[in-house]
């Protein structure tokens, strides 16, 4: 029994990885977009990217206290962990940084300034190195997911 519920678990933290990959994707999308429309020169592209950024935002806050689902939303009578530090601090300078850019351009949507497109850049870059910095998956991870059984397509899909 034990076996099957680490291995939920860690199926659990594949599926919470990648639901915290969602705002990071909007939020490149959005800086995409803005490139889009620099080099189009239209403005349809900027008011794209900032409904984008918008989503991503809205994600983002609503994700970011899943972050602390193993250790509590709110737990003040705790240090945590460094690595658990630093990734709080990266998705808070992440989402700040995104904020900022919204809230700049939140006026004007269809033309962003260069502060604006800045600290979407430097958002970015501090998701994309965070993610990166961060810990290689588990030992217990790669152990779960070597248990799990796999099966050809042709197998799958029931083809001799």
């Amino acid at each position: 029994m034990e076996s099957v519920k680490s291995h939920h678990h860690e199926i659990n933290q594949m599926t919470y990885r990648a639901i915290l990959a969602a705002p990071i994707s909007l939020f490149g999308g959005s800086l995409v977009l803005d490139l889009v429309a620099r080099l189009t020169e239209n403005g349809v592209w900027s008011e794209a990217a900032f409904w984008t950024m918008a989503v991503g935002l809205v994600l983002g806050f609503l994700i970011a206290p899943m972050q602390h689902r193993e250790r509590g939303l709110m737990t003040w009578s705790t240090i945590p962990a460094p690595s658990q530090r630093r990734e709080d601090l990266i998705t808070a300078a992440t989402l700040i940084l995104f904020s900022l850019a919204w809230l700049l351009r939140r006026g004007m949507p269809s033309s962003p300034g260069a502060l604006s497109l800045l600290f979407s850049f430097l958002g970015l870059l501090t998701a994309i190195g965070g993610e990166k910095r961060q810990p290689a998956e588990n030992s217990r991870t790669a152990t779960a997911m070597s248990r799990i059984p796999r099966q050809s397509t042709s197998s799958r899909l029931g083809i001799s």
